[in-house]
């Protein structure tokens, strides 16, 4: 065999490794590329999975909150389910500050004739609901909120929640006009509810205008008395002298002062003379 020969053979088998070389070299990439492919395609179709769960997440928390700001509302306006309604709301809300807020949404949303329903059938189970809603009736129609308070109907299931309800309604309207609850109060006849809510009123009313209670205080006075003969003796009134002057005395001491000199000599002013005495800052005598 000649060199020529020789020389091409080994160019073929040069040749033919080359050949073989590249289709391993070509599998091994395109392999890779496969296995890149599926894993992006794996990668993608999690992606879509987890955002359709996401969506179908929020899309359940605002169905939610949806019934909550909407359907809630009506549910608290029915008498045959407020209560269990006002339940879940608390039960299943998150935040409980958030339920509150819902349903004073609810209260200030209602009619009198609404919350008027609810309270006859004895469907307002929360102390803070009835204090809320004490209060918006005796803004709304105090002389009504004062007749359903006293005439009714209602129905509570304590007496806390009687109480309540009537500190409510009667704080409320003494800020704003306590000569009807005193008008509503001497109309009614004398007895456990007249005497209670008259001590109420009348510290409530002392508290807020000690000056307006001092000028009403012999009219005050037969409210407090707890004796149905009508008795009005010395401990009452010095009693009651204390709650004026406690808070006259903290919120203008010579303003009291001037109104005691002013009155003429009677039980009254000795009551008030004494209460002020005892709480009025001392003096060295000079």
């Amino acid at each position: 065999m000649n060199s020529f020969s020789v020389n091409r053979l080994k160019h073929i088998g040069l040749w033919s490794a080359a050949l073989a070389l590249g289709l391993v070299c070509g599998r091994m990439i395109h392999s890779a590329v496969d296995r890149k492919s599926a894993s992006e395609s794996e990668g993608e179709k999690n992606v879509s999975l987890k955002f359709s769960e996401s969506r179908s997440q929020n899309s359940a928390r605002m169905n939610s909150s949806n019934r909550y700001l909407w359907q809630e509302t009506a549910e608290l306006r029915n008498p045959k389910t407020y209560e269990s309604e006002v339940d879940r709301l608390y039960r299943e809300s998150r935040s409980p500050l958030r339920a509150s807020s819902l349903q004073s949404h609810s209260i200030q949303n209602s009619t009198f004739e609404e919350w008027e329903q609810l309270l006859a059938e004895g469907k307002i189970d929360r102390l803070e609901s009835l204090t809320e809603v004490g209060a918006y009736l005796a803004n709304l129609d105090p002389e009504r909120a004062l007749r359903l308070m006293f005439h009714g109907p209602t129905d509570f299931d304590t007496l806390d929640h009687l109480y309540t309800f009537r500190d409510s309604v009667v704080s409320t309207i003494t800020t704003t006009n306590p000569q009807m609850v005193l008008d509503t109060l001497q109309r009614m006849k004398r007895g456990g509810t007249q005497m209670d809510s008259g001590r109420f009123f009348s510290e409530t009313w002392a508290k807020k205008d000690p000056q307006a209670a001092a000028n009403h205080f012999d009219e005050l006075m037969p409210l407090r008395n707890m004796s149905l003969e009508g008795a009005t003796p010395k401990i009452p009134y010095d009693e009651f002298a204390q709650i004026i002057m406690k808070s006259w005395v903290s919120k203008d001491p010579a303003k009291a002062q001037s109104f005691l000199e002013s009155l003429p000599t009677s039980l009254k002013r000795d009551a008030l003379q004494n209460a002020y005495n005892r709480l009025s800052p001392k003096t060295d005598g000079n």
